[in-house]
Order: C-alpha cells, then sequence, then structure tokens
C-alpha cells in the first residue's frame, strides 16, 4: 500500500526546519488545488521542494472549498492544470460535493478537454452504480471519498464493501486501483484492500 502525506505541504511550511519529514530523503504526498493555488507564496515554496518530494497526487481541494462556503469553478481548475499538471503524479477530477451526478459530467468533460483525472466516487453520498459507471469507461485507478468519516455511516460502508464486491465480480480487483481520500482508520486500512491512501496520520506512521 502506497501511503500519501496529505498534510506535508502545509506542516513544511509552517516549520521549515527540523520537521518529522526532515528524516526521509523523499517522500509522497497528497496536496490540494484550493490550498495550493490561491497562494503565491505557498506554490511557490511547494515548486523549491519538488525535488524532495516523490509521488504527487494533486486533490482539488472541493470538499475544503465547500466547507468555506466556496465554489472552485471547473474551467479556472482546467486552466491552472494546463500550465502545471507536469508537477503532479496524478490529479484528481473536479468534484460537487452532494451531486454525484455534477461529478460525473465534470469528469467527462475534463476528459472531452484532453485531460486524464482520476475519477473520485463518493460513497457518503453516491450509490454503487456511480462508481460502477466509472469501472465499466474503462477506469483503472479511482478515488474514494467521503471515507474519512465513513466509520459513523452504515451506508458508506455498505456502498463500499458493493464497489469492492463489484470489482470481485468482475476479476478486476488487481487491475483496478483504489485510493481512499483522507483513510486514517484504522479499521478501514484493513478491512479494505487498498491500493493507496492518505491521511496526514501518516506522518506518524514511520516514527
Amino acid at each position: 500500500m502506497i501511503y500519501y502525506h496529505s498534510g506535508a505541504i502545509e506542516f513544511l511550511v509552517s516549520k521549515r526546519e527540523n520537521t518529522e519529514l526532515d528524516m526521509f530523503e523523499k517522500f509522497d504526498i497528497l496536496t490540494s488545488f484550493h490550498y495550493i493555488a490561491k497562494s503565491e507564496r505557498v506554490f511557490g515554496f511547494f515548486k523549491e521542494q519538488r525535488s524532495r518530494i516523490g509521488k504527487i497526487i494533486l486533490d482539488s481541494g472541493a470538499y475544503s472549498a465547500f466547507t468555506q462556503k466556496k465554489n472552485i469553478p471547473l474551467k479556472t481548475y482546467m486552466s491552472w492544470l494546463e500550465k502545471y499538471s507536469s508537477l503532479f503524479t496524478d490529479y484528481i477530477a473536479l468534484d460537487v460535493i452532494g451531486d454525484a451526478e455534477r461529478t460525473w459530467l465534470q469528469f467527462l468533460e475534463m476528459k472531452k478537454q484532453g485531460f486524464s483525472p482520476v475519477p473520485v466516487w463518493h460513497a457518503s453520498f453516491s450509490d454503487v452504480s456511480y462508481f460502477k459507471r466509472y469501472v465499466d469507461a474503462g477506469e483503472r485507478y479511482i478515488c474514494f471519498g467521503g471515507v474519512a468519516a465513513a466509520g459513523v455511516s452504515n451506508y458508506t460502508t455498505g456502498e463500499i464493501d458493493k464497489a469492492f464486491l463489484y470489482l470481485r465480480e468482475k476479476k478486476l480487483v488487481d487491475e483496478v486501483k483504489i485510493h481512499g481520500l483522507g483513510v486514517g482508520n484504522a479499521g478501514y486500512l484493513e478491512r479494505y484492500p487498498w491500493y493507496s491512501v492518505d491521511s496526514s496520520n501518516v506522518l506518524f506512521i514511520y516514527k
């Protein structure tokens, strides 16, 4: 399983010296467009540190924007990616919190415009049929959103169970790679065959 540090850039920006990350020659991270794109200082620091970083996943930060009652226009996200997508190993499609259909349509629009985003399926407000759409469309790396708080929702857990069952039925468990966004719960790490996960808790795993 690949672990991504979801708080690494924020951590490095706030504490440039003697950080827990200084013990690593390289580390993998997940960062957010919503976070790094809005600050020239943060983005500049990110580019300075690029040589220290291994794999990088860019999340849109749609959930953070949603909690702050802000909106990320799809055109804005795509225009930024046109300039900077080469900095990232993968970048995640811009999702719409609470709306599985619009999330699907925005993913299709990004593909239409020539981008190669990793789709995100939210088990917390969607049903497994949307996950099946991504798989049936040939996507082989898919993010699961809404997993961070999945322990409190029987519905979410049930939909995730159905998603992995679908992969087993299709004999695609080894072919379709699943990334769990914000999975820091040991029970969920052990329950499912994740290919990769991210969490700010990862900063303490290697101590």
